[in-house]
């Protein structure tokens, strides 16, 4: 607890029990604390290695994209398809009226 002001070290009158940063860690005593060496790198990855995530990243975002394209589609289609059902429902009837009406009440010539 070196790098804060311990709870005995604050004012009293004081309600808040945060701790103050008081100094900062070298890279070496970062890597002490998490118990590693600072020299050495958690991950090593070679340019080959990261080719072929990067390739596959792009692959795999190209097919999601892809997918989420044709369903936003079919979901589309789906709801125009019941927009043009429910409108020839609703005016087909007056148009075949209409049309009958037209015909129907014509004078013979």
């Amino acid at each position: 607890m070196a790098w804060w002001n311990k709870p005995e070290e604050q004012d009293e009158t004081s309600d808040d029990d945060i701790p103050v940063l008081t100094e900062a860690l070298s890279a070496e005593e970062i890597a002490e604390l998490e118990g590693g060496d600072a020299a050495e790198p958690r991950y090593e990855i070679s340019e080959e290695q990261l080719g072929e995530m990067r390739a596959d990243l792009a692959a795999r975002t190209h097919d999601l994209a892809d997918q989420l394209v044709h369903t936003a589609f079919r979901d589309m289609e789906a709801a125009l398809f019941e927009q043009v059902s429910t409108r020839l429902r609703a005016e087909l009837p007056e148009l075949i009226g209409r049309v009958l009406g037209d015909h129907l009440n014509k004078d013979p010539e």
